[in-house]
């Protein structure tokens, strides 16, 4: 069951804060997601053409998390934050506890078709940034929306990212 902080419903008048979600590493977890983030756009009052954007962005993230993001032992799990920048722009965080592995690299027992998930990401976003580490990967997508967003920015709350928007060093 994910786990979430973040209040909701939140107070009329406000927008909405920012939320965080630790989640389970398996596909059916990524129905709470995306009820999550489709809320959270909606209490902003962002455009149907951002939610749909950032909805398929954010999907696409968290299936590679599922996917790649698997630790050499213990639980495999995916962590999502979701914010506003100082610019009110949406930041989204997908982490994993994985090792990274660059394109093309062999995964044993994959029965299906991939590796088009960063070119999703990339079109439906305005930035992506990709910091793989020694204790994971966070991807960070940042999109403008639509229409104004007034919220309080969480500065700081994200940690440092590749520069190169998704080519790791």
């Amino acid at each position: 069951m994910p786990e979430e902080s973040g209040g909701k419903p939140w107070p009329p008048g406000q927008a909405a804060a920012g939320w965080s979600m630790n989640l389970p590493a398996e596909p059916l977890a990524l129905r709470q997601l995306r009820v999550r983030l489709r809320d959270w756009l909606a209490e902003l009052g962002a455009a149907a053409s951002d939610r749909t954007d950032l909805e398929l962005a954010v999907w696409e993230a968290a299936v590679n998390a599922i996917v790649h993001g698997r630790p050499p032992a213990g639980d495999a799990t995916v962590t999502v934050r979701a914010s506003l920048d100082d610019a009110g722009r949406a930041v989204i965080q997908v982490g994993d506890r994985g090792q990274w592995r660059q394109p093309g690299s062999a995964d044993p027992g994959r029965a299906w078709p991939g590796g088009q998930g960063l070119s999703v990401i990339r079109q439906a976003t305005d930035e992506l940034d990709i910091a793989p580490g020694p204790t994971g990967t966070t991807v960070t997508m940042r999109r403008a929306l639509s229409r104004p967003v007034q919220g309080e920015a969480q500065p700081g709350d994200y940690p440092a990212t590749a520069a190169h928007h998704g080519r790791p060093e």
